[in-house]
């Protein structure tokens, strides 16, 4: 990351590996290969894919984070409001994060303004 990066963000500091895994679909060709032994610092993962299918859930999430070995991992695009429905994205944060954490990997769910300084 570069300074510019940094200015944008003061609390990503210069030297540290972040990865963010978006909206991806659901099949067994988005574990890639590819992500094998990344190790980021912080990895960024959906898991709130059961029912609108258009991301990983806690399952695949949860491979994809063996697969990539990061120190980190805050799970993300889950429980989500989508115009009339109160929940489009459901997701069991708890269940996520104790298996990450059976993994030796740190893992925090952040709520709504919440703030992670590393």
């Amino acid at each position: 990351m570069d300074r510019k990066a940094e200015q944008l963000d003061p609390k990503i500091r210069v030297g540290q590996y972040h990865t963010h895994i978006s909206h991806t679909r659901r099949s067994r060709s988005l574990i890639q290969k590819e992500w094998e032994g990344l190790k980021p610092d912080i990895l960024m993962i959906p898991i709130g894919g059961r029912i609108a299918k258009n991301t990983m859930n806690e399952d695949e999430a949860l491979e994809a984070v063996e697969l990539i070995s990061p120190k980190r991992v805050i799970p993300c695009h889950y429980n989500e409001a989508f115009f009339w429905k109160k929940n489009c994205n459901p997701a069991d944060d708890r269940f996520f994060k104790k298996r990450v954490e059976d993994m030796g990997i740190e893992c925090r769910i952040m709520g709504y303004g919440d703030e992670i300084v590393f």
